[in-house]
């Protein structure tokens, strides 16, 4: 694969992952504000009690088994018909004991109604389970636009049942179908775009062979999730149903820069990498420009998301919200440091070293998780607070370590974010001083409405003059064409 035809394909690949994420956030904005003017925070709190555990099961229904396809050049029939099924049966495994923990689940937190919900959203890692492969290949080949049109359909006829089902009084069942009618219409859509098919063979070298890849994947994988999702734990069992709604709300906005920029530009970094990964430099400068662009994307995002707390709250949600805009003033802060973190996987993947990401990520993620215990006493607030300052502790080493890896070093990616984020800090002090001027005078909506174009406007005038670099990589990217299609290359089973 040439250069010049990878770089075409990988930036055509962000350009429809960039626009699938676009679309999902759209919508999921929508949906987000209806809903949660149609539900109360107790039943967002309900959904993400089960949630905790569900998802912790999806890390274990195949996704480290099948990166392994991405990482591997040449891929067989007996490759992914064994993967397949491999998944496969894990989604059975998972579902079969996610449903005997439901009495479990619900006693634990100590609300009955949990029973029945996790029965249900147990049948999603069945339904996952089936189209994992098809979604990869997809990934594998850089095809990011058959995705954008997979997804972009199933989370809007989604969206609408969960709203109907709203509106006809399912409270948090809404949630509940939200969630299985997209993976199913997911299912049905990426069979019908991907001709690739299951053979009925099972090879053990295969299954040797991604497993050696993907365990530790899934190692470091659990270990990001309960970094991430051991407050939600402790305050539903320790603080309630509330507490946790109000708290999930404003994370769910603070992991709006990783969701939508880090990892959408990961998804396709990866796969791109992996095609380039015994040329250490050229993985190297693609990484920097990578960490350039998403800190010139994610910075302002979070930066603003900490002065427009009370505006996105209250203004968006209603002030039944109010418990949660000094939780999104916090975790706002911890979306800066994680939007450039995050993207370290990529660069561990690409270049086969999942056990070195597993072994340190171990002793960082016990960190993290040692002072959200730390700060349970303080209530979510100092959770929130606990969370974001050792992740910010662990930045540093963690980005050290990755030059074990590739020549990079941490004066590398430095240089290559504080352009934006002191611009960011200077978008956010105008902003801060416009909130401050008008004070109490317009609603919260009006203050939102202003106060977000007046700070893209700022910070898109500080970027055109103080980082003319960015602007012209900007302008690179825009118009660029892709050229021929790349396939994976699939040998004979």
């Amino acid at each position: 694969m040439k250069t010049d035809e990878l770089k075409h394909a990988t930036i055509s690949g962000t350009k429809w992952n960039l626009g699938q994420q676009a679309y999902y956030q759209l919508v999921a904005f929508a949906l987000g504000v209806v809903l949660s003017r149609l539900l109360a925070p107790e039943e967002f709190g309900l959904l993400a009690m089960v949630m905790v555990f569900s998802r912790f099961g999806s890390l274990f229904s195949g996704s480290g088994l099948s990166r392994s396809l991405i990482h591997k050049q040449n891929i067989s029939l007996a490759d992914l018909s064994t993967v397949f099924w491999s998944n496969f049966v894990i989604g059975w495994l998972l579902a079969g004991l996610l449903a005997a923990s439901a009495s479990s689940i619900a006693s634990f937190y100590g609300q009955p109604q949990l029973a029945a919900l996790v029965l249900v959203i147990a049948l999603n890692f069945i339904l996952n389970s089936l189209c994992t492969i098809h979604r990869t290949l997809f990934e594998k080949e850089l095809r990011f636009r058959s995705l954008f049109f997979v997804d972009a359909i199933s989370i809007s006829l989604a969206g609408l049942i969960a709203v109907g089902m709203a509106l006809s009084g399912c409270g948090v069942w809404s949630l509940v179908g939200q969630i299985m009618f997209r993976t199913f219409f997911a299912v049905v859509l990426l069979w019908s775009f991907n001709p690739w098919r299951p053979k009925l063979i099972f090879e053990t070298a295969a299954l040797q062979s991604a497993a050696a890849y993907g365990l530790p994947l899934m190692g470091t994988n659990s270990l990001n999730y309960w970094a991430r999702n051991f407050d939600k734990l402790l305050i539903g069992k320790f603080l309630g149903d509330q507490a946790l709604g109000y708290y999930n709300k404003p994370y769910s906005l603070m992991l709006f820069p990783l969701a939508n920029i880090t990892y959408v530009i990961a998804k396709v970094m990866f796969p791109s990498l992996a095609k380039i990964k015994d040329d250490k430099q050229l993985v190297k400068k693609g990484y920097l420009r990578v960490v350039r662009m998403v800190s010139l994307l994610a910075f302002p995002t979070s930066i603003g998301a900490f002065v427009m707390a009370e505006p996105i709250i209250l203004g968006l949600y209603g002030t039944q919200w109010e418990g949660s805009v000094e939780i999104l003033r916090v975790l706002s802060l911890l979306g800066v440091s994680q939007s450039i973190v995050a993207l370290n996987g990529s660069i561990y993947q690409s270049q086969g070293a999942t056990m070195i990401q597993f072994k340190w990520g171990l002793l960082f993620k016990l960190f993290v998780i040692a002072a959200i215990v730390v700060g349970l006493p303080y209530g979510t607030l100092g959770i929130a607070l606990a969370y974001t300052i050792a992740s910010a502790i662990i930045a540093i080493p963690n980005l050290m370590i990755l030059g074990r890896v590739i020549p990079v070093r941490l004066r590398d990616v430095w240089k290559a974010c504080c352009k934006p984020l002191l611009l960011s800090c200077l978008m956010g002090l105008t902003v801060y001083s416009f909130i401050t001027l008008v004070g109490t005078e317009v609603s919260h909506i009006v203050m939102l409405l202003t106060g977000v174009p007046i700070g893209v406007i700022v910070y898109a005038g500080l970027v055109l003059v103080f980082d003319r670099k960015s602007v012209a990589e900007i302008k690179t990217f825009l118009v660029n064409r892709p050229s021929n299609q790349i396939s994976p290359s699939i040998g004979p089973s």
